[in-house]
């Protein structure tokens, strides 16, 4: 992946198994991630890139959209209140 933010890249190498590397000069030394489906999505219109089958499958993301910022920030305020309270049930 060459252009995406450095918290998606660690991620998707945690669950991919896979290794971050700045370079691909010597391919044969890094450790590569595995999945069983790459796959280029539209939602909305924005192109997302959704990876199937992972190693460690703890993994997912929840996009939210709306009609406004002021209805995203109420619904992600109101998500992260949810995984909270199931966080606290969980341990």
């Amino acid at each position: 992946i060459e252009h995406a933010d450095f918290d998606g890249v660690e991620r998707l190498a945690l669950v991919t198994g896979g290794e971050i590397v700045s370079t691909f000069h010597n391919p044969e030394e890094a450790k590569l991630g595995e999945c069983k489906l790459i796959e280029e999505i539209m939602i909305g219109e924005d192109k997302l890139i959704r990876f199937s089958g992972v190693a460690l499958g703890e993994a997912c993301t929840i996009i939210l959209r709306g009609a406004s910022t002021h209805i995203l920030d109420e619904a992600e305020r109101s998500l992260h209140d949810a995984l909270c309270v199931l966080s606290q049930m969980a341990t």
